[in-house]
């Protein structure tokens, strides 16, 4: 058992980020649609923390690409005149400009109407602009569902058409990362709703249900996946590697334990005991994000092994 690693934990950390935040934001702003208005909150906060952790996954990306200034000649060529470029046979073109829509649609124009709600943001200009425009908001929250979750899923589809031979052989790498993805959002949203201090019990008991949602998904898919992944034979040392060898600990441990089982157990003990303090959730949330990032990095170590 050999390992030949291309991608490591920089570009792990970028696709943990890049499905957390779109899942944040598109889960908040659905969430405030669905209960028309009463969970307005969530896509307030939803969409405070697309903007910096976007950056930096994409930061870790292109640093551990080697060559990060070659990130623009996706975008933009010099010859023979500058002009913009969209190479529709590359998944990295179509990504880098998905993810540059995402970041100024869900990370600097929707969050700059709730800036314009805040105390600082009525005092800057053009963002005070946006003060009271419910209806713009609203419109422009829809438009970017469909970035979001199109980043969702990017991050699966992104390794499935990699040199990594092994994902490109199953088309469930998507789905999990798109249901890991929902967990981390989730996840991220308790979080950040309990810094502000605006994380009430009624508010935590619907994330928590959605969450669970999104965890059982991710396990049937793991398990689809596995056992699709036996009937080929180039995947075997990959799969005993995973359940038994050497990122067994990180499996097992890091994410059905710590990242998955403990978080469900954690969170719905809270709930029946229907206890006004927040901790348990908080710290459940905190190994739900880090059993998602566990995850990205099993796989993408996993996709190496020979």
């Amino acid at each position: 058992m050999t390992y030949e690693v291309v991608w490591g934990f920089p570009v792990a950390l970028y696709l943990f980020l890049g499905g957390m935040t779109s899942a944040a934001f598109y889960i908040g702003v659905l969430a405030e649609l669905f209960s028309k208005g009463k969970y307005r909150n969530l896509a307030r906060i939803g969409s405070y923390t697309i903007l910096v952790p976007i950056v930096i996954g994409l930061f870790m990306l292109l640093v551990d690409l080697g060559r990060p200034l070659s990130f623009w000649h996706l975008m933009i060529q010099s010859q023979p005149s500058w002009h913009l470029v969209l190479q529709t046979g590359s998944v990295m073109s179509i990504g880098v400009w998905l993810l540059v829509i995402y970041i100024i649609i869900c990370g600097v124009i929707y969050p700059a109407f709730w800036l314009a709600e805040e105390s600082v943001g009525s005092r800057l200009p053009i963002v005070n602009l946006l003060k009271g425009k419910e209806k713009l908001r609203k419109i422009i929250g829809y438009i970017g569902i469909f970035p979001a979750f199109l980043v969702s899923i990017y991050t699966g589809v992104l390794l499935a058409v990699s040199s990594i031979s092994l994902w490109g052989t199953t088309p469930f790498i998507p789905i999990l990362f798109v249901a890991s993805a929902g967990t981390a959002g989730i996840a991220s949203l308790i979080i950040a709703l309990y810094c502000v201090k605006q994380l009430s019990f009624e508010v935590m008991e619907k994330l928590v249900k959605a969450e669970t949602v999104f965890v059982c998904l991710e396990f049937l898919t793991v398990f689809v996946l596995i056992v699709t992944l036996l009937f080929k034979g180039q995947a075997l040392e990959a799969i005993k590697a995973i359940l038994g060898g050497s990122l067994a600990v990180l499996f097992w441990i890091g994410f059905v334990l710590a990242g998955a089982i403990l978080p469900y157990l954690m969170n719905h003990y809270h709930l029946k005991l229907r206890n006004e303090e927040k901790r348990l959730p908080v710290v459940a949330s905190v190994l739900s994000l880090f059993g998602s990032l566990f995850l990205r990095y099993l796989v993408l170590m996993a996709g190496y092994i020979r």
